[in-house]
């Protein structure tokens, strides 16, 4: 149990008519006193960035020394266990946080920009009075403007707690995926991707970033990616003989494919083995990674960068560069999506395995990328193309002749 002390002001206790268990605090607290805090934020559905205009509007009222922060702000919401106070309104009020159960998303279900914002001004402060550039009066300053902190205890169901917060959060626009993260919606697809490469590789959370050695980078692929990846290469929904144009939603509606894993009718769409998605992810950084010297060998050319379907490559995009010397460009994803989608044919035939699929896109590859060229002539742009189901069609269809050659290899 973590406890946290705060200095508030007009704390006021607001019981639950209709649940004696709940509890609502709301108080006002000085920016300097919420910078000192330690309050968990793990529970916000959004992690906080402060490359965001959100944030940098937040700190730049906080040090504007205006004394009306709380009017202009829309408070901090807290969830957590219990808060004790004493009658002495001198004295801090105790806050209690399980975070052994994670499904209480105890900590700040909204405000975490708001309470970041308030110690990046505190330290940035500290910092000029080091360095003789602020006197102490700055802190002053800080503790006179203040925000309004609202502390809820008793809520131990898991639904209410994300409806609470997708509420609270509305003004800032957090994303479904978030709230689907946040309800335990994408555990069963994190468990699949356990002892992989891919494990703590997706961005789950809205603004997450990854830490490495080198400091905080944006994640390879985010959710929404992963679940368009998915529904690409579901060979029961999109037989490789058909034409169904819902095939292309990857590339032209993302944000319909969260909605859809969103409800749970049409959740099972997304269903996939994780051999299946391990295998999946892994030929997507391999076609990345490989694209450039594939079209090379094929083609027996050196101008793949000159092509519309290229883009440059970078390094933060793939978790595995195989052996290979890092290029300088791969494939756009309008044309990766429908060649990516076309190894559904390998399913059909018991093979989406990725040492077969990987061989026969060194060997064919090039072939792929030379027809998605050919269509990108009679259309507008890359966007046309991956909007395109013919392109997807004839991706899938050309693998015909290269099975009929290698038929050995299959099951």
């Amino acid at each position: 149990m973590q406890k946290v002390t705060l200095l508030v002001n007009d704390l006021k206790s607001l019981p639950d008519s209709n649940d004696p268990k709940k509890k609502e605090y709301v108080a006002n607290v000085s920016v300097l006193e919420l910078a000192k805090a330690d309050i968990p934020t793990d529970a916000n559905p959004r992690k906080q960035d402060q490359k965001s205009r959100v944030f940098k509007e937040i700190k730049e009222s906080v040090l504007s020394f205006d004394n009306i922060f709380r009017y202009k702000n829309n408070g901090v919401f807290i969830n957590c266990s219990s808060v004790v106070f004493d009658n002495d309104k001198t004295k801090p009020i105790e806050l209690s946080f399980n975070l052994e159960k994670e499904a209480l998303k105890h900590g700040i279900l909204n405000g975490g920009h708001t309470v970041l914002a308030c110690k990046e001004a505190y330290a940035e402060i500290l910092s000029s009075i080091e360095n003789g550039e602020a006197s102490e009066d700055e802190l002053s300053k800080l503790q006179e403007q203040s925000v309004q902190v609202r502390m809820v205890t008793g809520l131990t169901d898991l639904e209410e707690i994300v409806e609470i917060a997708d509420a609270a959060n509305t003004s800032v626009g957090v994303t479904t995926e978030s709230f689907i993260e946040m309800s335990g919606g994408f555990d069963g697809i994190k468990s699949k991707l356990r002892n992989s490469l891919w494990n703590g590789k997706i961005q789950f959370k809205m603004n997450d970033k990854m830490e490495t050695d080198d400091g905080l980078i944006d994640y390879p692929i985010d959710v929404k990616e992963l679940l368009a990846l998915i529904w690409a290469v579901n060979s029961d929904m999109f037989p490789t003989d058909g034409y169904d144009k819902a095939l292309v939603k990857p590339y032209s509606s993302k944000g319909s494919l969260v909605n859809r894993y969103e409800n749970e009718d049409t959740r099972n769409e997304f269903e996939i083995s994780s051999p299946k998605l391990k295998a999946l992810l892994t030929l997507r950084d391999f076609i990345l990674v490989s694209a450039d010297s594939v079209y090379k060998a094929g083609k027996g050319r050196n101008d793949f960068h000159l092509s519309r379907i290229s883009s440059k490559f970078s390094k933060n995009d793939v978790v595995d560069i195989f052996d290979y010397e890092i290029p300088k460009v791969t494939l756009n994803r309008g044309a990766m999506l429908p060649i990516l989608s076309s190894f559904r044919v390998f399913e059909e035939l018991d093979s989406f395995q990725f040492d077969i699929m990987k061989d026969a896109w060194v060997s064919d590859g090039y072939k792929l990328m030379e027809r998605c060229e050919k269509r990108l002539k009679d259309l507008d742009s890359i966007t046309e193309l991956g909007k395109n189901i013919d392109t997807w069609k004839d991706c899938a269809n050309l693998w015909d002749g290269y099975i009929r050659k290698n038929m050995s290899k299959f099951k």
